[in-house]
């Protein structure tokens, strides 16, 4: 930089929060760059960064709930939870998406040609042997 100040890297948690109140727009973009010490065109990346990530939130549970929730009917939390686990197995393993060029997340991620993000298993942990003979079943082990 030819100023000579050295960059600083803002935690997730930071750029969340400056973000949103940037969404909730009772402040101006300068007004949070003064208030937090952030250039206001880096708050509004954030503010945009945020609102594209929450379109592609709501588009995925909005697929959540029509094509499994609603049409399943769960009677229990833990048919619930074993449902979404064989639903999400075929959303990201069987199911072509437009967004992908009709292809699986999975198979964009193996390939490594961008998007998806690895995320822990924290339902086998809370389901215990019931959701691993569920997976096991499904051949997703």
């Amino acid at each position: 930089m030819s100023d000579g100040k050295k960059r600083t890297v803002h935690s997730a948690e930071f750029k969340a929060k400056v973000g949103m109140e940037a969404v909730r727009g009772v402040k101006t973009l300068n007004e949070i760059g003064q208030q937090y010490g952030v250039h206001p065109v880096v708050v509004g990346q954030w503010k945009k960064e945020l609102i594209e990530r929450a379109a592609t939130v709501e588009r995925l549970w909005r697929s959540v709930k029509y094509e499994e929730v609603y049409l399943k009917g769960y009677g229990t939390v833990t048919e619930l939870t074993l449902g979404l686990v064989e639903y999400f197995a075929f959303y990201n393993g069987e199911r072509p998406h437009q967004s992908l060029d009709n292809r699986t997340p999975n198979t964009v991620y193996a390939d490594g040609q961008g998007g998806g993000a690895r995320i822990p298993d924290h339902v086998g942990v809370r389901t215990g042997q019931r959701c691993s003979a569920a997976i096991e079943t499904m051949g997703v082990a």
